[in-house]
């Protein structure tokens, strides 16, 4: 079984565990997995060994499963001694590289600050932008009389269609005035005929 050894990146660590016992810590690792936190099917290839201290050693597979894309399974193992044991230290699923992670934990004050910020943006634009419109808009070039805000619409009748209600109202009014003055001449008839 070829083994990739490789140093946690922090320090330069040589691992002091021969390649019989890595081979050992593997499938110790691999055992560990299956036996208490994954199925077969969730335990994927040997992806590296990796040194943690000069006796311990990070063991990495592949996560095989449909659920962590990306991720790797962690079993530090340490022989503390060359005639002792293999022991297993702790068992993780860990982020990978191309791993879908949480954003970071940003604290609530913080967050508040910055929606604050936002809100106060947002509102200097839209001021900035509602001055804008309204220099543009100059008042000296339209026509009070084409102006809808200025315009009263006390002559509307008059320009849709050249009738004036005022004249109307006098009128029907005289109208009613006059029929009310002249006598009816069926009840005039009604009496003449009864007094003969």
């Amino acid at each position: 079984m070829a083994v990739n050894t490789e140093d946690n990146g922090s320090e330069n660590i040589v691992l002091e565990l021969d390649a019989a016992t890595i081979e050992q810590g593997v499938k110790l690792a691999r055992e560990t997995l299956l036996a208490d936190l994954a199925t077969a099917e969730e335990v994927g290839e040997l992806v590296s060994v990796r040194a943690e201290a000069p006796r311990v050693a990070t063991i990495l597979f592949a996560y095989s499963g449909t659920t962590y894309e990306g991720w790797l399974w962690a079993v530090s193992v340490t022989q503390v001694a060359d005639d002792a044991p293999l022991t297993v230290l702790e068992t993780e699923l860990i982020a990978g590289e191309n791993s879908i992670v949480a954003p970071e934990w940003v604290p609530w004050s913080v967050r508040l600050a910055q929606f604050r910020e936002a809100r106060a943006a947002a509102a200097a634009e839209e001021a900035a932008a509602a001055a804008a419109a309204h220099e543009e808009l100059d008042e000296d070039d339209v026509d009070p009389e084409d102006d809808l805000l200025e315009n009263d619409f006390t002559d509307f009748d008059d320009e849709m269609d050249g009738i004036d209600i005022d004249e109307l109202d006098d009128s029907d009014s005289e109208d009613e005035l006059d029929s009310k003055d002249e006598p009816d001449n069926e009840d005039e008839s009604a009496e003449d005929s009864e007094g003969d």
